[in-house]
């Protein structure tokens, strides 16, 4: 029984093979940074039109406050959509192509 469990726990846990830093840094971007930055920008972008909506038309500081919070939101949702597409120029550009 003892033997199974350890055979199916070194099954479960296989070691990181990496073929190279470009392919790190991809695998990086893409499982572990976009997933992220999405969920960080859709919860501000939320949060920004609470704040919106709660500001009334009477309190322009807050109004205009919100506003700032969330252009601020779209502008990190159109990053964290674009990062792929921006880390594919970059490269392009790095490599002289």
């Amino acid at each position: 029984m003892m033997k199974t469990t350890l055979v199916s726990l070194t099954n479960l846990i296989r070691p990181i093979i990496l073929a190279s830093v470009s392919q790190f840094f991809s695998n990086l971007l893409n499982q572990g940074l976009t997933p992220f930055a999405l969920a960080a920008a859709t919860f501000f972008f939320a949060w920004a039109a609470i704040l919106y909506m709660s500001a009334g038309t009477e309190n322009t500081r807050r109004l205009e406050q919100a506003k700032s919070a969330l252009y601020a939101a779209l502008t990190g949702l159109a990053l964290a959509l674009l990062a792929n597409t921006i880390a594919s120029i970059i490269s392009t550009a790095a490599r002289g192509q």
